[in-house]
């Protein structure tokens, strides 16, 4: 400790002392005062500092769930096994599936998670996203998103052409009538708040009581319904005319 026994004005300095494991760095700042090398040294102040860079590095490394490419690597992956993903036997199925794929194990609460049927973590961790995408027969996530960008160079348009209607424009209790291929058809009504019931199903594997929110409802292109409640399950995300979309929509 620097002293001068010639010096009275006070004398301040710090000492930081540092120690770090694989996970966490503590850093201890001492800050000191004497006035005279006959006063005992005062600790003024000791800060401890942790940082934890195992939770800087996972944050770096994971994705939001909600972001295109993940959803549509979802998308993938149903149309893979053959099978929606909406129920815990499901999510046994699929954990089972990439087992027998990859040799990697992952646990349904991961994958719930991922599919949004259990809460968690808005992101997704890169290890589970190499595995799905191994699972498709990726070499990798970048392998994957780059198929994406390749195959899809553009996923943007003007509306120009095609009948559509806005809930934002719709009074509650409006009806519509959805048809799709092959000859399927849909009576819903408007219950406000973007959210309709269906009165009426022809053909499909939706069912009359079941209800959904859509906020547009556009002609030539496939419908997205979120928070589908289909015969008392859980709610759930479906599409309608997935390939050619829908082929008329009439407001009765």
């Amino acid at each position: 400790m620097p002293t001068d026994s010639n010096q009275h004005n006070r004398l301040i300095f710090n000492n930081i002392t540092t120690s770090k494991t694989n996970h966490f760095e503590f850093a201890v700042n001492f800050k000191v005062a004497k006035t005279n090398k006959q006063e005992p040294t005062r600790i003024l102040q000791i800060t401890l500092q942790c940082h934890n860079f195992a939770s800087e590095t996972k944050q770096k490394n994971a994705m939001n769930k909600n972001c295109p490419e993940i959803l549509q690597l979802r998308r993938d992956i149903e149309l893979s096994v053959q099978r929606n993903i909406n129920t815990p036997a499901d999510f046994e199925f699929l954990s089972g599936v990439i087992w027998e794929r990859t040799k990697t194990s992952i646990s349904t609460s991961t994958l719930k998670r991922l599919w949004g049927y259990i809460d968690g973590a808005d992101n997704t961790r890169q290890c589970t996203l190499e595995l799905l995408s191994k699972t498709l027969g990726y070499k990798s996530w970048k392998d994957y998103t780059e198929h994406l960008a390749n195959t899809n160079p553009e996923q943007s348009d003007f509306l120009k052409d095609g009948k559509h209607i806005c809930t934002d424009n719709l009074s509650i209790g409006d009806t519509l009538e959805l048809k799709w291929l092959p000859n399927r058809i849909c009576i819903i009504r408007y219950l406000g708040k973007y959210k309709f019931i269906i009165d009426k199903a022809e053909n499909t594997k939706l069912s009359e009581g079941d209800s959904f929110c859509c906020r547009f409802f556009i002609v030539g292109q496939p419908l997205y319904i979120d928070n589908l409640i289909h015969n008392n399950e859980m709610p759930t995300a479906y599409v309608i005319g997935k390939r050619d979309g829908l082929t008329s929509i009439d407001k009765k």
